[in-house]
């Protein structure tokens, strides 16, 4: 999450821009400021400051009127006093870069007017990665514009806004409304030059900061209305497939179950998504708007007369638009939660079908084997009996050649005496055969 910059660091950007020896500030002056996004694919912020130095060359600004650091920096490029002089900031932020083109015109420079800086290079807007955040044109003057009416006239829009600042008695007055340039025009004037100059820099970079705040906090604004709609068909979505699970959960089957599981993954990956997507830009949206609040009151506004002030626009804009999309965080995160507790619903039930699978199969191999012990007693029986009829057959034969020799007197007595004994040789030979099988599956 981009964190939006602390006074501290900004004043010392700014310190590093005015270490190098820019001359003080003349009236009249005009400004372009341009801020450019950072893409988040941009992992080297060194081709930001290489930009500005193609900028610097581009108008022509040797390297010994170059001052650049890795944050910030300037050049200076004067074309006598009857054109005038340029001077060309630089300034890196954390989530959004700035370019200023300063203009203080010459004895025979034309009057100041919105639009194109008339100097011998024209001063074009460079775009190197990222979209415009907002771009400015601003005429800085101790002559006065005119009535209100006059300065409308000179500004254009529908709405004229103004508010007098600090205790300078500084005038500030825009249509917040982009020209033909796509530029949004500012007139700043005081009847005192001391103290117009002595403070221009910082009315100027808080003019600057007030807009690129403005429209940081509106940046998530497409995003935002992308979304309710994205939310809305997931919400009603999700709301059908919950009442088919919760009418049809005790009679679906594994095949059932899983057809609702990868559906419902498919929603919570899309919730997911959508919520870091808008968190990324939405999470700093407050601390723009802290930033906003705190430079209005550095800036001490005052209303003058007759006119709405420079506050009443933005604060109109952005009103509610921190709760709106704090409040639509939570409602992604409660959908989510919705889809999550879901599935687990139906994780759980999957687990407990496999479970009772799993007894029924437990039962059914129980069964077959208690059945198979049976089979095995009965064919060991079957096997004993045939056992001992061969050998009490083999063994009839030997009795009969005794009682030839005259060894016994009655082979059938004999032989019925031998059956006992045929049996138990049978017994011991099976069991000697099921204890070999035994020790050779072990060994297996």
């Amino acid at each position: 999450m981009f964190q939006c910059e602390k006074k501290e660091q900004i004043d010392l950007i700014h310190g590093d821009i005015h270490k190098s020896g820019i001359p003080e500030p003349s009236l009249p002056v005009q400004i372009h400021a341009v801020s450019y996004l950072i893409g988040d694919d941009i992992k080297d912020r060194s081709v930001f400051r290489d930009e500005f130095e193609r900028i610097l060359t581009h108008i022509g600004i040797d390297s010994g009127y170059r001052s650049i650091t890795g944050r910030a920096g300037q050049g200076r490029k004067d074309y006598g006093p009857r054109v005038g002089q340029l001077i060309a900031t630089w300034e890196l932020h954390s989530r959004y870069y700035i370019f200023q083109f300063w203009f203080f015109p010459g004895s025979e420079s034309k009057d100041l007017a919105f639009g194109p800086i008339q100097c011998p290079a024209p001063i074009m807007d460079f775009c190197p990665s990222g979209e415009k955040l907002s771009s400015l044109d601003i005429i800085v003057s101790d002559k006065s514009f005119g009535d209100p009416k006059s300065i409308h006239e000179k500004l254009g829009g529908a709405t004229l806004f103004a508010s007098r600042a600090l205790d300078s008695g500084i005038d500030i007055y825009t249509n917040y409304y982009p020209d033909n340039y796509d530029r949004e025009r500012y007139l700043i004037f005081a009847d005192k030059k001391k103290g117009l100059l002595e403070n221009l820099e910082f009315v100027v970079e808080s003019v600057v900061r007030i807009e690129n705040s403005y429209h940081s906090m509106l940046l998530p604004l497409p995003m935002f209305y992308d979304g309710l709609e994205r939310v809305h068909k997931l919400e009603q979505g999700l709301a059908g497939k919950v009442d088919e699970i919760q009418e049809k959960l005790g009679e679906a089957d594994i095949a059932r179950l899983k057809a609702w599981l990868k559906d419902l993954t498919g929603k919570m990956a899309d919730v997911t998504h959508l919520f870091e997507k808008l968190g990324h830009f939405i999470s700093s949206v407050p601390a723009y708007e802290q930033i906003y609040h705190q430079t209005m009151e550095q800036l001490q506004e005052k209303k003058i007369p007759g006119l709405k002030p420079l506050s009443e626009f933005v604060n109109r804009k952005t009103m509610f638009i921190s709760t709106d999309y704090t409040s639509f965080m939570k409602r992604i995160e409660s959908l989510g939660k919705g889809v999550s507790d879901t599935i687990s619903i139906l994780r759980t039930k999957i687990d407990m079908n496999l479970e009772e699978q799993n007894l029924k199969l437990l039962h059914s191999m129980d069964k077959t084997g208690k059945v198979q012990v049976k089979l095995q007693q009965t064919v060991e029986g079957v096997s004993i009996i045939i056992l001992a009829y061969y050998m009490t057959s083999l063994s009839t034969y030997a009795f009969k050649f005794l009682e030839k020799e005259g060894l016994i007197r009655d082979h059938l007595l004999f032989t019925v005496f031998f059956i006992p004994v045929a049996f138990l040789l049978g017994f011991l030979v099976t069991r000697r055969a099921r204890h070999k099988i035994i020790e050779d599956d072990g060994q297996d």
